[in-house]
């Protein structure tokens, strides 16, 4: 049974799961953008693994977003300290996440 005091119509967007939905497509929430963006250099391993979970839930809004952040992985993979490659990494799957588009619905007319 549907519950009105629940339900919500002729909205131009809703935030939903982390995601931001409109009728264009969908787009990372500005709030976790925001925390990704202000995230600290990982200076642990754990602060690290911290980093990655939390960029790693909108890798679809970045492109080539593994080969981007594959220095974050070795280094998480070899528990070995912060080096220059992946200090870069780091910078760059942040600015990638910023500078990433929005991500459209599916459209049935263009289907086989």
């Amino acid at each position: 049974m549907i519950n009105p005091v629940k339900c919500q119509f002729v909205l131009e967007a809703i935030d939903f799961l982390g995601h931001r939905k409109t009728r264009e497509g969908a787009t990372p929430l500005p709030s976790k953008m925001e925390a990704i963006q202000k995230f600290p250099r990982p200076n642990t391993t754990k602060r690290l693994q911290e980093f990655l979970e939390m960029i790693n839930f909108y890798h679809r809004f970045i492109p080539s977003a593994a080969w981007i952040m594959r220095p974050l992985f070795a280094q998480m993979a070899s528990k070995a300290k912060d080096n220059e490659e992946s200090a870069e990494a780091f910078m760059k799957a942040k600015e990638a996440l910023t500078d990433s588009a929005l991500l459209a619905h599916p459209r049935s007319d263009t289907w086989p």
